[in-house]
């Protein structure tokens, strides 16, 4: 399975090229929140009783689902879940789920189909027409396949794992979001794909903030807090020359182990990890403008200035000089 990393760089250029390049096609991307712009395909707010059911298939884009009333139990892949009111759910591209509604229950939600950014008209698809018209869900066992749909490409977040269910904290935040959504999305207004985007970033931002906490650590994960302590171990010493068997040995665990807990926990390896560290610290300092870029090369872990300001460059955009001016012009 190939996976690569997306940017905004790295999908405009691909864009650019329009039909002429679908070498991208298929494969497996992570984007990071800087990157990330929801194109939003259908909106809906749904009310069903205990004849609602959903028959085995799969879907082609994002699902996020939030519960208003009642319950509806999913299988997801070889798992059982409940949903219930007040609960998030989201569904990714291609993983096989069907679900049902219990005997004497109910279910109401708002649902919205999308994608992390719009990957162009012909990777574009009817979400009515693949979704809610073109099969009978009541009296199907299962929905068959479209095969020119299972390869579009796929994306995931960089920076966090979502989980299928997440149990709301605000659920009347929630809701005035998903009102609005659908307002947009149902009136069409000039701009309305903007609106749209604008609030699904903010429904986003609050599903990541309900499963995440400081640097990105899943709020529910059993090795959370050996992760902390990790982190907390390179913001001691980010200004040496440490690397991943350092810090495995600090924590009590192996180099590897600490790789495969990084990914779980964060997104991140520990090596991205300590960058993240030390460049938080390098922009500090350089904004308070009382050392040289070399010195702060230095101060933050990185011996070769050269290699500091390339690295800089890459990851905000800007040389470490630049980053201080412009930065220093909107002060």
């Amino acid at each position: 399975m190939e996976i690569g990393i997306i940017n905004a760089r790295t999908y405009l250029s691909t864009a650019a090229k329009g039909s002429g390049n679908m070498t991208d096609i298929g494969k497996n991307y992570t984007i990071d929140f800087l990157n990330i712009a929801p194109y939003i395909r259908y909106v809906q707010e749904f009310s069903g009783l205990d004849d609602y059911k959903v028959p085995l298939r799969i879907i082609y884009d994002h699902e996020i689902i939030f519960v208003k009333e009642g319950m509806c139990l999913y299988q997801i892949e070889d798992k059982e879940y409940i949903l219930k009111k007040n609960d998030i759910h989201i569904m990714k591209p291609n993983v096989k789920h069907s679900c049902f509604v219990p005997k004497g229950e109910r279910f109401e939600y708002y649902a919205v189909h999308f994608d992390f950014i719009y990957m162009g008209e012909e990777l574009d698809f009817s979400a009515d027409e693949i979704y809610l018209s073109k099969y009978d869900y009541y009296h199907s066992e299962f929905i068959p396949v479209e095969e020119e749909l299972i390869s579009r490409r796929k994306m995931t977040y960089a920076e966090v794992e979502f989980p299928y269910v997440t149990a709301i904290t605000n659920a009347m935040v929630y809701l005035d979001l998903f009102k609005e959504l659908l307002h947009a999305y149902t009136h069409k207004n000039y701009g309305y794909h903007m609106e749209m985007r604008a609030i699904l970033l903010q429904i986003l931002t609050l599903i990541v903030r309900e499963n995440v906490i400081d640097q990105g650590i899943q709020r529910q994960h059993p090795q959370r807090a050996k992760v902390m302590q990790a982190i907390q171990y390179m913001h001691n010493h980010y200004h040496r020359q440490i690397d991943q068997s350092e810090i495995a040995t600090a924590v009590f665990i192996s180099p590897s182990y600490l790789r495969l807990l990084f990914k779980q926990v964060t997104g991140k390896t520990p090596v991205e990890m300590l960058t993240h560290i030390r460049m938080d610290m390098a922009k500090k300092l350089l904004l308070e403008g009382n050392h040289s870029v070399s010195e702060i090369s230095f101060m933050v872990g990185f011996q070769d200035i050269h290699y500091f300001s390339n690295l800089f460059k890459k990851l905000e955009g800007l040389s470490p000089k630049h980053y201080v001016t412009t930065l220093k012009k909107d002060i």
